[in-house]
């Protein structure tokens, strides 16, 4: 739980500074394998027969354990070599219960800190556990292989395993076993007379295709997930970590390209605030400027831009108050990740330099007559319908107003900010008023001769006075260091 935790952290660079991050991503998923009696009888408990029956051969040794799951190779009745990926027995129930215990410190932090609120923190742990729900279930990551499968679908560069659904459930996962060789191997991989600046183009292509066209991505292609198949093609597997981009998110992604391309502030600004979440006000020139020393930081002539840069990117917006959706989150370690691939596979490799020449490419290419002509279409079509319905909607207008009908509401304190400001005014009224009729009355009290003894020569009457004159002293005080902390103008 601590390592997939810290693996999540490890993708949040708007929340964290860049030296935690790169600590948090050296964390490995390697773990002691589960013994094979308990695994056996899952794998024969899921698939509802023996091994013997459903597999020619299974290997009694996993050829890798994570925390999750472990996976054996095998063979199937066909004859067809496979990977099989068993879950982990009693994992669920272990991680369920953690996750309970997360969400209620979580839900304790935010309720209890103003650090813990800006960060959403409660959001942040509810995202770690759906995430952490769907590597339990085997079938999404089935579903996401072929998703992603079937996206590429005429891409010959690249191959994704075939998931054996009929073998598949939420604990077992039986896929095509790809014989190649990792990314990182790069002396096997000129062994087979490639050209490794090739095989990068065509890694790249695939994965902003993934990325910026189909929506459904790869998250994790580092070079472990990444085989060189005979023949020069390349396989991706693992697909547990995916990401994905809704089509708004996507043209906010492509125009941010093009923006970094064309080393456009304005642009990516405006790029940034189509998907964006504002958690206060800010002033936009200020925010233009701060981008433009951004650019002229990491995209400067003769500058080498890094996927990294993008970390320091989400700090800015950070600190503006612009909120990013979690998936650009997911996107933005995704190119990282696979930067490092690329580099491995092509030392010098300009990873930004050709993701921005393909992106301009691809928006050029939407530009061309053919698709101008499908935009104009599909406008057409909206102002169409927005037509059909102006004239019913001017008519209820017309009438709404000859009846007197017509209305306008205004909702005070909207944002959250106006709200803890009267709050905080508010309490320190309520806070002064109070110390004020307490010390009146405790002067009261004091000036009241007799009353019941209390201890000597102090009478009850005198007691009170004097506590209440401490109790007011101690909340006056309170009110003016508030006020001395906020400042006096």
């Amino acid at each position: 739980m601590f390592v997939k935790l810290g693996q999540l952290l490890s993708t949040r660079a708007d929340l964290l500074p860049a030296g935690v991050i790169a600590e948090l991503a050296r964390l490995q998923d390697k773990v002691a394998p589960a013994p094979t009696d308990a695994v056996r009888a899952l794998l024969e408990a899921e698939l509802g027969r023996p091994v013997e029956e459903a597999f020619a051969e299974l290997d009694a040794e996993p050829i890798a354990a994570a925390s999750i799951g472990q996976a054996y190779r095998g063979r199937l009745r066909s004859g067809e070599a496979v990977i099989v990926k068993v879950q982990r027995p009693g994992i669920a129930e272990a991680v369920e219960r953690d996750l309970l215990v997360l969400a209620e410190l979580a839900r304790v932090v935010e309720a209890r800190t103003a650090w813990g609120a800006d960060y959403h923190v409660a959001e942040l742990s509810g995202e770690f556990a759906d995430r952490l729900r769907e590597e339990l279930d085997f079938r999404l990551e089935a579903r996401n292989a072929t998703e992603i499968a079937a996206a590429l679908d005429g891409a010959e560069e690249v191959h994704v395993p075939v998931v054996h659904r009929e073998l598949s459930t939420a604990r077992v996962l039986v896929m095509e076993w790809l014989d190649g060789v990792s990314a990182r191997e790069v002396d096997r991989i000129d062994a087979m007379g490639l050209d490794r600046a090739r095989l990068a183009e065509a890694l790249l292509r695939c994965a902003l295709r993934q990325m910026l066209v189909e929506g459904r991505f790869h998250a994790d292609p580092h070079p472990g997930n990444v085989l060189v198949l005979e023949g020069g093609r390349l396989g991706l597997i693992d697909f547990g970590a995916t990401g994905r981009l809704d089509a708004l998110q996507q043209a906010s992604m492509r125009e941010m390209l093009v923006a970094v391309q064309q080393r456009d502030a304005g642009l990516l600004r405006e790029a940034v605030l189509e998907v964006a979440t504002l958690r206060r006000d800010f002033d936009d020139e200020q925010l233009e400027r701060a981008l433009a020393r951004f650019m002229g930081r990491h995209l400067a002539a003769g500058a080498a831009p890094s996927a990294a840069m993008f970390n320091d990117l989400l700090q800015l917006f950070f600190a503006f108050g612009i909120t990013l959706p979690p998936e650009f989150s997911t996107f933005f370690r995704a190119l990282v990740t696979l930067e490092g691939t690329l580099t491995t596979l092509s030392p010098g490799y300009l990873v930004i330099e050709a993701a921005e020449q393909i992106a301009t490419e691809w928006a050029r290419a939407r530009l061309a007559p053919a698709s101008l002509e499908e935009l104009a279409r599909k406008e057409l079509g909206s102002i169409a319908l927005l037509l059909r319905r102006a004239p019913r909607r001017l008519d209820r207008i017309a009438s709404i107003v000859q009846r007197g009908d017509l209305r306008a509401r205004v909702r005070l304190f909207a944002d959250e900010q106006d709200v803890r400001t009267v709050t905080r005014l508010l309490n320190r009224v309520v806070l002064a008023g109070l110390g004020g009729v307490v010390g009146l009355l405790s002067v009261m009290l004091l000036g009241t001769q007799g009353g019941p003894p209390f201890t000597g020569d102090t009478s009850l009457f005198q007691f009170f006075g004097y506590f209440g004159l401490f109790c007011a002293t101690v909340l006056i005080l309170r009110v003016i260091v508030a006020i001395l902390r906020d400042g006096l103008n």
